[in-house]
């Protein structure tokens, strides 16, 4: 999902998973998953939390919600089947949610929630799509228009041949997604570890990847991804990354893996 980058720096966390059932009407085929971590960031203790319920609507579709957020005390750990909103007085979000904010977001507080559904087309071929909507503000509260601050995502899976296998997607993200106007809330574990994707302006991003088994233990995988800006503004300008993996399995529980990437950025600091 455009919750994380690709490459989001490693945090110390806890995972917590489980499927549950809201019953034959509303659903028996939930499955819950948090994780829960804390960071520094700038020699201070930042907290992060990412959920995602998914649904099982159909054997072949399934739907999911998803949010991710970053706070500056332990209040944000908190395991929770909903979304971390609540009713604020004038807090007007929409027609649709009367009365729902997200919860001290002007103060220390940054969220991106997202919204998912994967089709399985085929035993040999997968679609999915998201779209990420970032950092939600109460009108009436804040001098000013938020630019829209979104992300979508589109690709898919596909196995031609039982050995090869395919993925491509698509990424698109707004001027100001991933970005905050507190800066202590940044999405930013250092000066280059970004946890979200970057942010800057429009980013189009093509990933392509393909895997190929040759033997029951070998196997290869070749990728490239290429990410356009219409400018070149860091953390992430325009860059393309091909990369070249070779994996041995050494038994069912461990193996080997080599991984070569070639890396094109402009500007590079």
């Amino acid at each position: 999902a455009p919750l994380l980058s690709d490459n989001a720096p490693p945090l110390d966390q806890i995972q917590i998973a489980f499927p549950f059932s809201l019953g034959p009407r509303l659903g028996r085929g939930y499955h819950f998953t948090q994780l829960l971590g804390e960071f520094a960031e700038g020699g201070t203790v930042k907290y992060f939390a990412a959920r995602r319920i998914e649904l099982a609507v159909s054997p072949r579709l399934t739907a999911d919600f998803q949010e991710a957020y970053k706070a500056s005390t332990t209040r944000a750990l908190v395991v929770s089947l909903l979304p971390d909103f609540y009713s604020g007085k004038n807090a007007n979000l929409s027609p649709i949610f009367p009365g729902v904010a997200i919860r001290n977001l002007e103060d220390y507080y940054n969220a991106v929630l997202d919204f998912g559904l994967t089709y399985e087309a085929s035993d040999a071929l997968r679609v999915y799509g998201q779209f990420a909507l970032d950092d939600l503000r109460t009108p009436g509260k804040h001098s000013g228009v938020t630019p829209r601050k979104i992300a979508y995502l589109v690709g898919f899976a596909a196995h031609p041949l039982a050995r090869t296998g395919i993925t491509a997607e698509y990424l698109f993200a707004d001027p100001t997604t991933y970005t905050f106007h507190n800066t202590s809330s940044q999405w930013e574990k250092g000066r280059y570890d970004e946890i979200a994707l970057p942010s800057g302006p429009n980013t189009q991003e093509v990933y392509v990847r393909l895997d190929q088994k040759l033997t029951q233990r070998l196997s290869l995988a070749l990728s490239v991804r290429d990410r356009r800006r219409h400018d070149d503004s860091f953390p992430a300008p325009t860059a393309r990354d091909l990369a070249a993996t070779a994996s041995y399995a050494l038994n069912a529980r461990s193996g080997v893996r080599l991984i070569f990437h070639d890396y094109r950025q402009d500007p590079f600091p």
